[in-house]
């Protein structure tokens, strides 16, 4: 057994406030008002930053998960069942693209050919970065804290997702509004469960990365970051997201109490090697 993780089992509060505050603080260094000193155009600068910054201490998350102990059941190889049901989560990622907005012309594209592969890989980066540190590591540590609960897995689960949410009260200080922080609270809690959950199916955090990927590449379309302006939440997308937002919290509601997974994370756990 590692020292690290020892010392998680110990105190694993701790080691979750850390790990916590190491992820929130680390994706905020202002490397993209550095790039604009050199890059004209602000959205490129702002690209590159961002996305730099999040690989690099991405990398380090993945060390952090090496020296827990965690990364073997981790990057476990997928079955074909765990993907299988999995496939709910990637509807609602595919669903949060401004299809309709498209379609009918009231999201248009404003920057493509450079900018438009940089925000690709920056979306890669967001999801990169946030499942390293939020279900590489919050989650793992999460389940020391309640695996002698028979609903462990949901309680890891449910604590990881909130301290998840939690964390984008830092979009305050970027001069978010109260309101849209809050709502984006609420759905990164719903985002992160699904993505712990998608974990606790296949044992491999690249499939909750790579959820996550896509999910951005649709919210942050229109976004200050993105590519395109308009309205994509029109009144039937907001109702057809609505619906599968429900018919998936239930789906997810049942995988997580009746088949209650056990992620095979906590192999990790029970090993004094």
């Amino acid at each position: 057994m590692s020292g690290l993780l020892a010392d998680a089992k110990k105190s694993p509060l701790s080691h979750i406030i850390i790990i916590t505050l190491f992820g929130v603080g680390l994706c905020s260094l202002p490397l993209n008002k550095l790039l604009r000193l050199f890059i004209a155009d602000t959205l490129t600068a702002d690209l590159i930053g961002g996305t730099a910054v999040r690989i690099i201490f991405g990398a380090v998350g993945l060390f952090f998960i090496g020296k827990y102990g965690f990364f073997g059941n981790l990057f476990s190889r997928p079955t074909f069942k765990g993907l299988l049901f999995s496939i709910p989560a990637l509807i609602v990622v595919v669903n949060n693209f401004p299809i309709i907005g498209v379609i009918q012309g009231n999201v248009i594209v404003t920057d493509g050919g450079l900018n438009f592969i940089l925000y690709l890989f920056y979306c890669l980066s967001v999801g990169f970065y946030e499942e390293i540190f939020f279900r590489g590591l919050v989650f793992p540590v999460c389940l020391i804290k309640t695996k002698d609960n028979k609903y462990s897995t949901f309680w890891a689960i449910a604590i990881s997702s909130a301290v998840f949410g939690v964390a984008h009260l830092l979009n305050l200080f970027g001069g978010a509004s109260f309101g849209g922080t809050m709502l984006q609270i609420g759905y990164s809690f719903l985002i992160g469960g699904m993505c712990a959950i998608s974990l606790c199916l296949t044992n491999n955090l690249i499939v909750p990365i790579l959820l996550h990927f896509i999910y951005d590449i649709g919210g942050l379309f229109t976004s200050e970051i993105g590519v395109a302006i308009g309205n994509q939440w029109d009144t039937v997308t907001v109702i057809i997201t609505a619906v599968l937002g429900v018919i998936v919290l239930i789906y997810m509601l049942y995988v997580v109490f009746v088949k209650n997974p056990k992620p095979k994370v906590l192999e990790s756990l029970s090993t004094d090697k």
